[in-house]
């Protein structure tokens, strides 16, 4: 008699077991990730994130001509401007000839809000064409 309770409380234990696994709330996948996965970007993500022919330093074949810099060149007023933490504002800039400077190509043009540290670039007058 014990050993017949035992077996029906196994037997609910299994089908409680099977159908939990079957009702879960988030499924397992049905396959894993292959070469031909799609990567949905954001909208302007590759526009932001990658160079663009007419930058400084840019040496594809497709170039509009705009050769490499370097901080030899700049001209006009220096001014000192102090980030306080990341990420500062600055969207996309194109590296120097040496590697070692950088131009400022596109910042976020607004603060959104007082303390917004991707402001900060904007706020401190940061523009486009400034080389750091």
């Amino acid at each position: 008699m014990a050993t017949s309770k035992l077996m029906k409380l196994m037997a609910v234990a299994a089908a409680a077991t099977w159908w939990c696994r079957g009702v879960s709330f988030v499924a397992p996948p049905t396959s894993g990730r292959s070469a031909l996965s799609q990567t949905r970007l954001g909208h302007g993500y590759q526009d932001r994130m990658s160079p663009r022919a007419h930058d400084p330093g840019y040496a594809e074949k497709d170039t509009k001509g705009a050769k490499p810099f370097s901080h030899t060149e700049a001209t006009g007023e220096t001014t000192e401007v102090t980030f306080k933490k990341r990420p500062f504002g600055i969207l996309r800039y194109a590296p120097g000839a040496d590697g070692k400077d950088a131009m400022v190509m596109e910042i976020i043009p607004k603060s959104r809000y007082p303390g917004d540290p991707q402001g900060q670039a904007f706020a401190a007058g940061v523009q486009s064409g400034w080389i750091v």
